[in-house]
C-alpha cells in the first residue's frame, strides 16, 4: 500500500504548524513559541496580566507545548483575583 501523497505537495506546509501531511490543521508551534518568549518577557516585569494573557494563546496555539501550560500556571500564581486552586483548574 502506497500513499498518493507527496512531501513535494505540502507546498509550504510542515508538520509543524499550519496543515498536517494529510491537510488537518496542526499545532501553530511558530505563534505558540512567539507568545511563550513575549509571556516570559511579561513575567520578567512582572506584569502577571499580560504574561497570562500570552500563555493562553500560547496553549491554545499548540496545547502539547508544557512550556506555555508552565507559564500560564505561573503567572496565573501572580494574579491577586486568582487563589492556588484556581490555577489548578486553569491547567486541567
Amino acid at each position: 500500500m502506497s500513499c498518493s501523497r507527496k512531501a513535494s505537495d505540502n507546498k509550504g506546509d510542515n508538520l509543524y504548524g499550519g496543515t498536517s501531511a494529510w491537510g488537518a490543521p496542526g499545532p501553530d508551534m511558530a505563534g505558540a513559541e512567539d507568545e511563550i518568549a513575549a509571556g516570559e518577557q511579561a513575567l520578567s516585569g512582572l506584569d502577571y496580566g499580560v504574561a497570562y494573557k500570552h500563555f493562553e494563546k500560547a496553549v491554545k496555539a499548540d496545547p502539547s507545548n508544557a512550556l506555555a501550560w508552565f507559564g500560564k500556571a505561573e503567572s496565573a500564581l501572580g494574579l491577586a483575583e486568582m487563589e492556588q486552586s484556581d490555577v489548578l483548574a486553569t491547567v486541567t
